[in-house]
């Protein structure tokens, strides 16, 4: 949590302890105690959450990692993305 950027997705708890997906807007260095402003809805509104809360109220969001066989290098998504896209393209029989 503490290397995550400003534009990143993460899980945050709100007050009535529903977890929602947010941005990071900004990070607040407050001493001893800084802080990660998320960005938790459409109409921008924000949530600060201290870094004594960060334990109990954020989460990473999980992301799938594979390597592509061409270059060695890891991406996201994997195969399944691959297969899905493949999979879904119509067959069309003239006949």
């Amino acid at each position: 949590i503490a290397m995550l950027g400003e534009g990143a997705g993460a899980w945050v708890r709100r007050s009535d302890g529903v977890w929602t997906y947010a941005i990071l807007k900004a990070r607040e260095p407050n001493g001893s105690d800084p802080s990660l402003v998320f960005t938790v809805n459409e109409r921008r509104s924000t949530k600060k959450f201290p870094m004594s809360k960060w334990a109990k109220s954020v989460r990473l969001v999980a992301v799938a990692k594979d390597i592509d066989d061409d270059s060695g290098l890891e991406r996201e998504g994997g195969d399944e993305i691959d297969t899905m896209i493949s999979d879904s393209s119509p067959i069309i029989d003239n006949g």
